[in-house]
């Protein structure tokens, strides 16, 4: 009796069983026990048995030049390669939900009965409850974040979305915005809104054009929602030459947007007009500011003297870079100075991945600022 999980190839003309008329056609799959005894006689049969028992390859069949048979090492190939493609499948959509939930994620921290701050994948978000509805600080990375931080905003405040702030243009503060309501009120400095039409104007097109900033100013002002006074003011160039920052004046808490970034280091848009030798007396001004409560760009919630320990790294970058030009020290030298000191708890920045805000990268660009090795935007 032939074992039912064996399955043979054969080379022959149309086979028909005499006991019970099955054919099959060259080169097909055949499992009957009566033709496959037959064409085993006849020496046309190669097959393979599948539960490792029989292997049929006849000399017969190699000499006519056969080439449709499967013998064991390319069965084995195979099967190794399905295996390897469902681990690659594993591995990707293990990979999308990873992505997936890093996207989804929010975590919400109260800074006092009306300010909280909401931290994912992107900018910090600053989160205020008014008599006038709800104001938003800055939108994340993508539109599905600004859906998310809609109704977590409205969740924790029980009023519409009134007004959205954009402290900088960056895809990480603004890529939400479409995510809310058409008509909001989008405040940001002209800069901003310059450096959006310049560099993302084809994201911000069709509707999601009317979520782009819609009021600005260039160097400061005051919003009245009621109960709440915002004071909004371009301090100078760091980070950008746009960036904002807002003080929720009764709640005595500093959103600085990425003029400050906490234990991390900063990017620095040199190209957006940014500029290392200008950002610490940039964050003089800011520290003239009454608060008490940072929400940095990105890190979590601190106190003043944190954006104090800032601006001394700041400064102490804007020196080497300084140093390099003026005695014609090398990019690759300046890179691998130890004169860097003020960096001793910064991590490099990561959004799922390593996005490369690291040590070497600011070196570079205090070295490329000093040296004029960049070209800056209109």
């Amino acid at each position: 009796m032939i074992n039912p999980l064996e399955i043979y190839w054969y080379n022959s003309p149309e086979q028909v069983c005499r006991e019970c008329k099955v054919s099959a056609m060259q080169g097909s799959l055949f499992e009957h026990p009566g033709l496959v005894s037959r064409l085993k006689r006849q020496g046309t049969l190669m097959g393979y048995v599948f539960s490792g028992k029989k292997n049929w390859h006849l000399e017969s069949d190699e000499s006519r030049g056969y080439s449709g048979g499967t013998n064991e090492l390319e069965i084995n190939f195979m099967r190794t390669w399905q295996w390897l493609l469902i681990s690659v499948v594993v591995i990707v959509v293990g990979f999308a939900g990873f992505v997936f939930s890093q996207v989804r994620a929010l975590e919400v921290k109260q800074i006092t009965n009306d300010l909280y701050v909401i931290y994912g994948m992107g900018g910090n978000v600053a989160v205020l409850d008014t008599m006038e509805g709800t104001v938003i600080v800055d939108t994340m990375t993508l539109k599905y974040q600004g859906d998310r931080i809609k109704e977590e905003a409205m969740a924790l405040t029980g009023k519409p979305i009134t007004l959205i702030i954009n402290t900088h243009y960056h895809l990480d503060h603004t890529h939400g915005n479409p995510a809310f309501d058409a008509g909001t009120r989008v405040v940001s400095t002209q800069r901003t809104l310059h450096h959006l039409k310049v560099t993302d104007s084809e994201y911000f097109s069709g509707e999601a054009s009317e979520l782009m900033p819609n009021e600005t100013f260039v160097t400061d002002k005051v919003i009245s929602m009621g109960n709440k006074t915002l004071k909004l003011m371009y301090p100078g160039r760091g980070h950008t030459d746009g960036d904002l920052v807002v003080l929720f004046e009764e709640d005595r808490t500093l959103h600085t947007g990425d003029l400050f970034f906490f234990q991390h280091y900063p990017n620095i848009d040199l190209e957006g007009g940014g500029s290392v030798v200008e950002w610490g007396d940039t964050i003089d001004r800011i520290l003239e500011i009454p608060f008490l409560t940072v929400i940095p760009g990105h890190g979590n919630i601190t106190e003043r003297g944190n954006l104090e320990q800032f601006q001394k790294f700041i400064r102490q970058l804007a020196s080497i870079g300084k140093d390099a030009a003026e005695n014609g020290i090398s990019l690759e030298e300046t890179i691998a100075t130890d004169k860097l000191t003020e960096d001793a708890h910064y991590e490099p920045m990561k959004m799922i991945i390593d996005i490369g805000l690291t040590r070497e990268f600011v070196l570079q660009r205090a070295w490329e600022e000093a040296n004029n090795a960049f070209e800056r935007r209109p």
